[in-house]
């Protein structure tokens, strides 16, 4: 998803002869910070965050230097500062009001690591938020985190069914964490929607193309960062105050991944 988002940005900064430098900080907000500060000290003209968990003294220091800065994936930031993207927590809301919307009353999450990550804790916030609106619990135990990558979300799915096998349905915080819950619950021999309804976030290219295909929300990242790239040019030319926030449409996707509760007791396989 951060490549698709990369690509609409370097083309728009690239059309304005602008050059794009990439930092990658593996959710590590002081080492973001290094690198921030690393990119400011090289004379960077603008700079653009992922989320809104940045250490404040970073910002305030981008603040008092007039460099301009935007944070994308979300629809708030410390500071006042511009935001292009969406409510998190608002966004998976959509999933999971369709999985309680099919009657789904036993619902468990697998999310990334929350801490020092907005996008992830504000995933949560919402799958919360929703259950709680429809008179549902969501225990610890049937709350996962994991790191971003198949293997471990193929085990934190089997974690989850071993802690909670009265689940009937699996919310994600991304894509790719609902695509390994797919392939751990279909190795042990489920069916998706009819055992275990799964569904994601991102709408990657591949999730249209699972068997079955994965309920997901699409954020379209593109668009997201093409228009981030636009604040910036808009600041950097001094053509007026883009707005504080620029937000960002997102929709449902249902596929095939999702499906009414079975009728049966507990998952024993």
């Amino acid at each position: 998803i951060f490549a698709r988002g990369l690509t609409g940005f370097q083309q728009r900064q690239s059309a304005q002869s602008y050059q794009v430098i990439v930092g990658t900080s593996d959710f590590d907000r002081h080492f973001e910070s290094e690198q921030i500060l690393n990119m400011v000290k090289r004379g960077v003209e603008a700079v653009t965050l992922t989320g809104n968990s940045q250490e404040p003294w970073i910002l305030q220091l981008m603040q008092q230097r007039g460099l301009p800065y935007c944070h994308v994936i979300c629809d708030s930031a410390p500071f006042n500062g511009h935001t292009v993207g969406f409510a998190n927590d608002k966004a998976i809301a959509l999933v999971a009001d369709h999985l309680i919307a099919l009657g789904h009353r036993e619902i468990g999450v697998i999310s990334g690591i929350t801490r020092d990550n907005d996008r992830a804790s504000g995933r949560v916030q919402g799958i919360q938020a929703s259950m709680a609106a429809a008179g549902l619990d969501l225990p610890k135990e049937r709350i996962i985190e994991t790191t971003y990558d198949i293997t471990s979300a193929r085990a934190a799915m089997a974690q989850l069914l071993e802690q909670a096998p009265e689940i009937t349905g699996v919310v994600c915080g991304i894509d790719l964490l609902a695509h390994g819950a797919m392939l751990e619950a279909q190795h042990r021999g489920l069916n998706i929607p009819g055992d275990l309804s799964i569904a994601g976030f991102d709408d990657l290219d591949l999730s249209a193309h699972t068997i079955p295909g994965l309920t997901t929300v699409r954020t379209e990242a593109d668009v997201m960062w093409s228009r981030a790239a636009d604040v910036l040019l808009q600041l950097l030319r001094g053509e007026g105050r883009p707005p504080r926030h620029v937000a960002v449409n997102v929709e449902l996707i249902v596929r095939g991944s999702t499906g009414s509760p079975r009728s049966t007791g507990p998952i024993r396989r």
